[in-house]
């Protein structure tokens, strides 16, 4: 049982189906900056529980977070695919650049469903200045959160997509 905060530390590049954190305060770290993490499946977190990803991300399948809890992205990725909020919130912090590369590799051009957001789900910029260019956000329930914590500023000049959909905008977590 891990109920406060621990970190664990990939010795070397590594392969994964999916990933759970299923309790407590998770960091997946590297023990160098090239290490990675391939994947093709969902990052699943438990409700209550806190997941963070200091590695990069490299996969085929795309990015699919699950699970009602809290998931941080806090280094660029290089996965192929679209990004799927389906359940909790998804957040990422862009200390080393201004780019979009938190979600996966960059697009030649837009893609209007780039980043789908479920019902009751939230997507959340914590740190520097993140602007989304070619790729669009669509929401595919009645309500999603789109958030800016702090010093943060979240840039959207593309289209948010979704009939019937609610954004809901919120600072602050």
């Amino acid at each position: 049982d891990a109920a406060g905060p621990f970190t664990v530390t990939l010795g070397s590049s590594q392969t994964a189906g999916n990933l759970t954190f299923q309790e407590g305060n998770v960091t997946l770290g590297g023990i160098a900056p090239g290490t990675n993490l391939t994947f093709n499946g969902p990052i699943s977190v438990a409700a209550g529980a806190t997941g963070a990803v200091n590695v990069a991300l490299l996969g085929t399948g795309g990015l699919t977070k699950s699970g009602a809890g809290y998931l941080s992205l806090a280094i660029t990725n290089n996965f192929t695919g679209n990004v799927l909020v389906s359940g909790g919130t998804l957040a990422f912090a862009n200390a080393s650049d201004a780019s979009e590369r938190y979600f996966g590799a960059p697009l030649a051009s837009y893609t209007q469903n780039a980043i789908t957001l479920a019902n009751g789900t939230a997507l959340r910029a914590l740190a520097s200045i993140i602007t989304l260019t070619n790729r669009g956000i669509t929401l595919s329930g009645s309500s999603a959160t789109l958030g800016a914590d702090g010093s943060a500023i979240f840039f959207i000049p593309t289209v948010i997509d979704g009939r019937g959909a609610t954004l809901v905008k919120e600072i602050g977590r």
